[in-house]
């Protein structure tokens, strides 16, 4: 599988170097669109590995840049076999789950719920500012917040969803997390190389390759296919409900009435709980603001569906990272006359015994 232990100077995410990874009996690697990736590698007690890996090693992989970094070890000493020892982590975008939202505005010691502001712009350009403010050298409110050596950049075009949006509580990961599917964007962490020397928090989107890659059940391409054809769970409005508010709204121009209105209700009680009685005042226009935001990226999510689901084969003549990649749009041509376009979201590599084997996962575009 090629995998690499990262080598740091005495700054931790300085990386220098890279060193490679053997001994193990078998490995899992796997890269995601947008939640963060995973790894795990078994071998035996003996190989080395513990000691060779221990908990905040930053680990990458020979074919592909993702950046991840070891969090547990799992050792096994059966009575009447040899003793293992499993090493896993996650992509190093898990960080971002130890800052809280706008903790570098209250690190002083302020008691007050800070609205975190990010003002009206595309969302990647949002995302790549939110990220920076809570980790980066300049942009952080106190020095402790930052992780040195470390980017965040964007490479997106073209023109999203630009709305004011505002945060009060999480942490940056969710958050980040949430604003990803409101234009479809993905993100990643590359691990330097001979055009920069710091770790880079990437937002990206995949290419659009459904006119060259195309998967058919004609050919055998496809192993599995689920199709879905419904409009159950297709809303036009909203009505988000919190503690002591409700708010009812719709994105359509004018509103769809009679038998063409489909109301989804959203739970939000997050958005008023903190207060003792119905909010009023600026307070109530706040909690109408929120909660009508909600609302309004709940319905953008939604996609009309007819393929769910679709398991390229492995004899597939079209492979990964040679002619489509993590985040690229390809089409799936299926039975019934249906047509798919679909994103690649993860690709799941496996070692063991048996070889190196490789599996992508399809998805829906913007489906939550």
């Amino acid at each position: 599988m090629d995998l690499i232990k990262m080598i740091s100077t005495s700054e931790p995410t300085e990386l220098v170097s890279g060193e490679s990874i053997t001994g193990y009996d078998n490995a899992l690697w796997v890269e995601r669109f947008q939640a963060p990736g995973e790894f795990k590698i078994g071998a035996k007690l003996s190989s080395g590995l513990l000691d060779f890996l221990p908990i905040e090693t930053f680990v990458s992989h020979v074919r592909t840049r993702e950046l991840m970094v070891v969090e547990n070890h799992v050792v096994k000493e059966p009575k009447a076999a040899d003793p293992t020892i499993e090493i896993s982590g996650r992509s190093f975008l898990s960080y971002l789950e130890n800052r809280i939202v706008a903790q570098n505005y209250v690190a002083d010691g302020g008691n007050e719920i800070y609205v975190y502001n990010l003002a009206a712009d595309n969302s990647w350009e949002q995302i790549r500012f939110f990220i920076q403010d809570h980790i980066d050298t300049l942009a952080a409110g106190t020095p402790d917040d930052m992780i040195p050596f470390t980017t965040v950049t964007h490479s997106c075009t073209g023109t999203g969803h630009s709305e004011e949006r505002n945060y009060k509580y999480g942490t940056v990961l969710d958050r980040v997390l949430e604003q990803l599917k409101i234009d479809d964007v993905g993100i990643r962490v590359l691990r330097p190389d001979n055009t920069t020397a710091d770790i880079d928090f990437n937002i990206y989107q995949g290419v659009d390759r459904t006119q060259d890659v195309r998967f058919s059940t004609s050919v055998g391409d496809l192993d599995n296919v689920e199709y879905l054809f419904t409009n159950k769970r297709y809303y036009n409005t909203f009505r988000v409900v919190g503690r002591w508010v409700q708010v009812f709204g719709y994105t359509d121009i004018t509103p769809k009435t009679n038998l063409e209105r489909r109301t989804m209700i959203i739970q939000a009680s997050d958005i008023d709980e903190q207060y003792g009685a119905m909010p009023t005042g600026t307070d109530l226009t706040d909690v109408i603001y929120f909660m009508g935001q909600r609302g309004a990226q709940a319905l953008i999510a939604q996609k009309r569906l007819t393929i769910v689901n679709a398991d390229i084969s492995p004899n597939a003549k079209l492979r990964y990272k040679v002619d489509y990649n993590l985040g690229d749009l390809v089409m799936i041509d299926a039975n019934f006359n249906q047509q798919q376009v679909m994103r690649v979201v993860e690709f799941a590599e496996i070692e063991d015994e048996t070889g190196v084997s490789g599996q992508p996962t399809l998805e829906v575009p913007g489906v939550t």
